[in-house]
């Protein structure tokens, strides 16, 4: 299993090298690419190296010590999928290995959050700079562009769109602050297939009757199977 992490794209025109790994669905391949770089981001301040402690991009466990500077990746609106980029009737295909290609069939569209959470101000201001320069880290695009080894090594594009810094009374008290940017990310869906031509070979599923269940609405007799279902080969 690959370990690899998400890795940003430094240099416009780098190649994408596509692989037939995929690990996570493209959703979660948006918000663990973005926790990922996160963790990578540090900055200077008052001759004291800041950085995250810990990234997320799922809720930590109970058992999970908190330890801060800590930032988490989250998503609460629903993914869009995007076919516009691609030719009508048509889809590109790469191949990834033996007998296996990659089809490109569309793009997800994906909203989400990045929630900071730091301990005082002076941490907060150190954090708010290194977001700052870390969703802006190239001068030739705005946002930034992650290789996603996990999702077939696909780029991946963000973009920041608002940020706020929460302070108050409550987190004075409870002594904790908390930086919320707003961001899209994009990556394409891809579908693996096994034929240059696009099709996938399958082969109907051979039911044996003896192993078939009762049927819960009529306890006395077996279930029949009424369709024939298929799975990919």
């Amino acid at each position: 299993m690959s370990t690899a992490k998400a890795s940003l794209i430094i240099l416009p025109g780098t190649e994408e090298v596509l692989t037939p790994v995929r690990l996570v669905d493209a959703r979660t391949a948006i918000l663990r690419g973005a926790a990922e770089y996160l963790k990578k981001l540090s900055i200077q301040f008052h001759g004291t190296e800041v950085r995250f402690v810990k990234t997320f991009y799922a809720w930590a466990e109970p058992e999970v010590d908190a330890e801060f500077p800590s930032a988490y990746a989250w998503a609460e609106s629903p993914g869009t999928y995007d076919a516009s980029q691609l030719i009508p009737t048509s889809t590109s295909l790469m191949k990834v290995g033996n007998e296996l290609y990659l089809a490109k069939v569309g793009e997800l569209v994906q909203d989400f959050k990045i929630d900071a959470f730091v301990i005082d101000t002076a941490q907060a201001e150190a954090i708010t700079m290194m977001l700052e320069d870390g969703v802006n880290p190239v001068t030739w695009m705005y946002g930034w562009r992650l290789a996603l080894p996990f999702y077939h090594g696909a780029y991946a594009e963000y973009a920041a769109n608002s940020i706020l810094f929460e302070d108050g009374d409550d987190a004075v008290e409870i002594r904790l602050r908390h930086v919320h940017i707003e961001c899209t990310g994009r990556v394409p869906v891809y579908r693996m297939l096994q034929n240059p031509d696009g099709s996938v070979r399958i082969k109907p599923i051979k039911f044996q009757h003896e192993l078939l269940l009762v049927d819960p609405e009529y306890r006395t007799g077996l279930a029949t199977p009424e369709f024939i279902t298929y799975v990919d080969e």
